[in-house]
């Protein structure tokens, strides 16, 4: 009876332990499963983004192939522009000094007409238009060189507002005209007086700076500016002293000879040839506003086309940008759903990477680099993301034992230390005592919390991990630990 009992002893401990194994084996079948479906999972996530940017590398180079003669088609009409506005702005000034012109010459213009109205009027030449012989105004008659204006008016004192006749006889008949009109004005005549004064010994002649536009007024200009001199205003005084006979007028107009001495005068220049001359002067600066004004319409039309044509070829090229926008952005999903897998089995891996697209991203949407380098760099990111999970292979790790690898070669100062090779043994070991030590609500127990960091620690000190870096490793490998459990736990 004794062996019936003991050999039932040992048969139900059998079956215990078989049903252990059982259990470890359906375990362990189901983790494989699992490990397999990630797997297979990564690898067709792999193959999807490399197809990917592969495409994008084809469409890349072609689109840069197209880009180029859009843009120095861009810079050649820029360039023209550029001329085309400078043109504009320099036709702009000229009409602005061509207008400019036109109101100074014509105020100038305007005065001397009102001027020798004026003289016209004192003169009463309208009340001798009946009288053949007259000739008009002394002002009518004469051309003053520049500058000497004030000296000639002053030389020729009232002689400057008397009616200019042929004779004796028109003159008689002007005095009489004006006499029964009650005014008051002089008559010269060009017969009367066929004597010659003496220039002064001193100063400039003042009729060498008078002309007549009819020969026969310059006998008249002979007899009424042969006595005068033009001289320093300094020196006046003194040559009218010592030549009493003599006028000697100063370039500001003053006036010293035998009627007395006069400072200063209120004539202005105004002469009929002035007026001629400012006439057609106002007629010349007309003329090149009109011109200056058509050239501004001719080139604001050339630049308004140009910039047309810039605009034109600006949103060909948005076009053109806009498809590497697509490119990058879908690249840029790829790159997430890439990293969401990562998240679900190595943490510091996911966050490496993550961080990395957040900040070519933010490079691209600040203009710090354009759509065609923003695919560059995430082609670039995608190829490391490949080499990152090859990684396990190099260095004789599966994926769940690479993850704890990561966490724990996150601090560069642990690698250069222990070397890859002591950090891949610890990964191990973490991931089997994870794995024997975690249960579907481990998380929330926080006993079963403590009792991990502290297999933990001690696995990080049989090691050799430095002290001053445990806190922050042990807090990673929890973190990548909670993300192992999960995926047995699914």
């Amino acid at each position: 009876a004794d062996g019936v009992v003991a050999l039932g002893t040992r048969a139900a401990e059998a079956r215990g332990e078989l049903g252990v194994l059982r259990a470890t084996l359906a375990q362990a079948s189901t983790e494989s499963d699992g490990l397999a479906g990630r797997l297979a999972l990564l690898e067709a996530e792999t193959e999807r983004l490399d197809a990917s940017a592969a495409d994008l590398r084809r469409q890349l180079s072609e689109g840069e192939t197209a880009e180029q003669p859009l843009v120095e088609a861009r810079s050649r009409i820029e360039q023209r522009l550029h001329a085309a506005a400078m043109q504009r702005n320099a036709a702009w000034e000229r009409l602005a000094t061509a207008e400019a012109d036109v109101r100074a010459t014509r105020a100038r213009t305007e005065a001397l007409a009102l001027a020798l109205d004026e003289a016209r009027s004192r003169a009463g030449v309208a009340h001798l238009s009946a009288i053949e012989g007259v000739l008009g105004t002394l002002l009518d008659l004469v051309e003053v060189d520049e500058g000497y204006e004030a000296a000639f008016a002053a030389a020729a004192g009232e002689a400057l507002d008397a009616v200019v006749v042929e004779d004796v006889e028109r003159a008689v008949q002007a005095l009489d005209a004006l006499r029964e009109g009650r005014l008051r004005a002089a008559v010269l005549s060009l017969t009367a007086g066929t004597g010659r004064a003496t220039s002064p010994p001193v100063g400039q002649s003042v009729r060498a700076h008078v002309r007549a536009r009819t020969p026969e007024v310059d006998r008249l200009l002979d007899r009424l500016l042969a006595p005068a001199a033009v001289v320093d205003a300094h020196t006046a005084v003194e040559a009218a002293m010592a030549h009493p006979a003599a006028v000697f007028v100063p370039l500001e107009g003053d006036r010293f000879g035998p009627s007395g001495w006069r400072l200063g005068g209120d004539r202005g220049g105004a002469t009929g040839a002035a007026l001629a001359d400012a006439e057609t002067s106002l007629t010349t600066a007309e003329d090149e506003r009109v011109a200056a004004r058509r050239l501004l319409d001719e080139t604001e039309r050339r630049t308004s086309d140009l910039e047309d044509e810039v605009a034109r070829h600006v949103r060909q090229l948005d076009v053109h940008d806009g498809r590497f926008t697509a490119a990058a952005e879908a690249l840029q999903r790829l790159l997430q759903d890439q990293i969401r897998v990562r998240m679900t089995r190595n943490a510091v891996q996911a966050r490496k990477f993550s961080e990395m697209l957040e900040e070519a991203i933010r490079r691209y949407q600040n203009r710090s680099i354009e759509a065609a380098q923003v695919i560059l760099e995430l082609i670039e990111l995608a190829r490391e993301m490949r080499e990152a999970d090859q990684r396990g292979e190099k260095l004789g790790l599966s994926q769940d034992e690479l993850a704890f690898y990561d966490a724990l070669a996150e601090n560069q100062s642990a690698v250069d230390v222990l070397g890859d090779a002591q950090l891949a043994v610890i990964a191990t070991e973490l991931v089997v005592t994870v794995r024997r030590n975690t249960s579907i609500d481990w998380t929330v127990k926080e006993s079963v919390k403590a009792r991990l960091r502290v297999l933990v620690r001690r696995a990080l000190r049989k090691y050799g991990y430095r002290p001053d870096l445990q806190e922050v490793a042990v807090q990673t490998v929890l973190m990548q630990a909670e993300l192992l459990s999960l995926e047995v736990a699914a």
